[in-house]
């Protein structure tokens, strides 16, 4: 089982609380502005990829 796919909702979230901690450590001062800049790039799949079912546009 991939690695993404053994974790459950405990560890995710424990997971999510380390990384936000680490984040706010990094900083000496909070900074003014934090963007969040998502990608929608858009891949194709090729082969046999799990999770290739839920692609924007199956059979691409």
């Amino acid at each position: 089982m991939p690695l993404e796919n053994g974790a459950d909702k405990r560890t995710a979230w424990r997971l999510h609380q380390v990384l936000v901690n680490q984040f706010i450590a990094s900083f000496k001062h909070a900074p003014q502005e934090l963007v969040l800049d998502f990608d929608a790039t858009d891949n194709p799949l090729h082969g046999q990829q799990e999770g290739r079912f839920f692609h924007r546009d199956y059979d691409c």
